[in-house]
């Protein structure tokens, strides 16, 4: 009995994959000297690129000024912030292109939390994150900031 054979199609292979609702979450760091208009202006451009890729955002923390473990860029302080967000692959590459463009990004990372999500764990993502709390690297601000000599 012969059967039909399936041919894969790489193209609705790359599709299907791309439409794929995952859960994600990206720390980055803008340069401590960024006046803070200028910042409100980046932080509601990326929240709307997570609307207009129909993600849905979970989180957006502003962390604050933190020293950083090393100097990036001259800097040994930066300004933290933390998005969580469940969306597509070209949702991810969108957020990220806007972080590579911005200038005063000084370091980003985004992490892939989840594989491919059902409609009842994201309704259930939607009622527990908002909740759940965000912890910055560490806990000292501009007031505990010491130079060693």
């Amino acid at each position: 009995m012969a059967t039909a054979a399936v041919k894969f199609d790489p193209e609705q292979h790359r599709k299907s994959v791309s439409e794929r609702r995952r859960h994600y979450e990206s720390i980055f760091v803008l340069n401590p000297g960024m006046e803070q208009k200028t910042v409100e202006s980046f932080i509601e451009k990326l929240a709307q690129i997570l609307t207009s890729t129909e993600a849905s955002l979970l989180r957006q923390d502003d962390w604050g000024k933190l020293r950083m473990a090393y100097e990036m860029d001259k800097h040994a302080q930066g300004r933290y912030f933390y998005f969580r967000f469940i969306g597509s692959e070209s949702t991810l590459r969108a957020f990220e292109r806007a972080l590579k463009l911005e200038a005063s990004v000084l370091r980003f990372q985004s992490v892939r939390l989840s594989d491919n999500l059902s409609q009842t764990e994201i309704d259930d993502l939607l009622q527990r994150a908002p909740r759940e709390p965000s912890n910055p690297p560490n806990n000292q601000s501009d007031d505990n900031f010491e130079y060693m000599n």
